[in-house]
């Protein structure tokens, strides 16, 4: 009887180190992400200054400028998500999920701004209208996200 009770207790921890291990990992990887999006955000910062110095299309800028804001909301996002996995697993499951869908629009609107020269018959300036739009919509969705969480 004594060496089942060791053996479960054993298990018991070694479970519990596992878990607590795949916590840690989950935190490093949020954490790596955050350094990620900061890198490729000062990259877009970069690459929009460059093009609105240069003498370029109206496209250019505002592809420079898009990828800009899709950087930015990058790196919001992997910050919100490494506060919201601080939450309840209750909490971090629902915040995740919203988080989730915050991080599909923000592609969307990078696939939209990349597969606009495939477009040649769509009007320049409705693309300019619908991806403008877009990208106003993502940002304050993130800013309501962070308000209605406290997460500054």
């Amino acid at each position: 009887m004594r060496s089942t009770n060791q053996i479960l207790s054993i298990a018991a921890v070694a479970m519990l180190t596992l878990g607590m291990t795949s916590c840690k990992n989950d935190a490093e990887k949020d954490q790596q992400e955050v350094v990620e999006a900061t890198e490729e955000q000062a990259e877009a910062t970069a690459e929009y200054e460059n093009t609105k110095a240069a003498d370029t299309s109206d496209y250019a800028v505002l592809k420079a400028g898009t990828k800009k804001l899709i950087a930015d909301n990058e790196k919001r996002i992997a910050e919100i998500r490494v506060k919201a996995n601080s939450e309840t697993a209750e909490n971090k499951a629902k915040f995740n999920a919203q988080i989730d869908k915050l991080e599909a629009r923000n592609n969307e609107l990078k696939q939209d701004l990349d597969q606009f020269g495939d477009k040649v018959d769509e009007k320049w300036d409705a693309f300019k209208a619908r991806v403008d739009k877009s990208a106003n919509d993502i940002k304050t969705d993130i800013d309501d996200y962070k308000r209605e969480h406290n997460y500054n």
